[in-house]
C-alpha cells in the first residue's frame, strides 16, 4: 500500500505532502472509482483500507467520485469516518437517473415466438436450461439477424 513519505503543514493547518506510487499521481487528478462494492473480502479489509486511501488523497487535494449500484452502508460509514478524521469535506449525493425502458412482463413462460427479431432486445432467463432453450429457438426463428447468447 502506498504511504505518505513526506509531509509538511500549509497555511490554515492543512497537511500536504507526497505519496509513494501510485497514490502520488492520483492526488493531482480526478479519481473515479466505479463498482467499488466489488472490493470486498472475508474480513471487509479492502473497504477499510480503501476508505483510508480515499481520505488521504482527498486531504492532499485530489477529487474522488465513487460509483456503485449497491454500495454497502458500512463502506460509506468508513469513508465518512476517515474523511472526518482527515478534515476532508465529504459530500454524499445519491443520484437516481434511470433511462425509461420498455419492459414486458409475462405471466406465462417466455418462448422464442414471443420475442421480436427486429430491434434491440434483452432477454433475461432465470435458469441455464431456459436460456439455452430460448437461445436455440431465437437462432432458428431469427435467421438473418444477429443473436448474441
Amino acid at each position: 500500500m502506498a504511504k505518505r513519505v513526506q509531509t509538511w503543514p500549509e497555511s490554515g493547518g492543512a497537511e500536504t505532502g507526497r505519496y509513494s506510487m501510485p497514490d502520488g499521481l492520483q492526488e493531482l487528478s480526478l479519481s473515479i472509482m466505479d463498482d467499488v462494492h466489488l472490493i470486498q473480502d472475508e474480513v471487509f479489509l479492502g473497504p477499510r483500507v480503501l476508505a483510508k486511501i480515499i481520505a488521504d488523497i482527498a486531504a492532499s487535494g485530489g477529487f474522488i467520485i465513487i460509483s456503485s449500484a449497491t454500495l454497502p452502508d458500512a463502506f460509506i460509514q468508513y469513508i465518512e469516518e476517515e474523511a472526518k478524521r482527515r478534515g476532508v469535506n465529504y459530500i454524499s449525493k445519491k443520484v437516481s437517473k434511470s433511462k425509461p425502458r420498455n419492459v414486458l412482463k409475462l405471466g406465462e413462460e417466455l418462448t422464442a415466438d414471443k420475442v421480436e427479431c427486429r430491434g434491440k432486445t434483452l432477454v433475461i432467463a432465470n435458469s441455464v436450461v431456459k436460456a439455452r432453450d430460448l437461445s436455440k429457438g431465437l437462432e432458428e426463428k431469427c435467421k438473418g439477424f444477429e443473436v448474441l447468447t
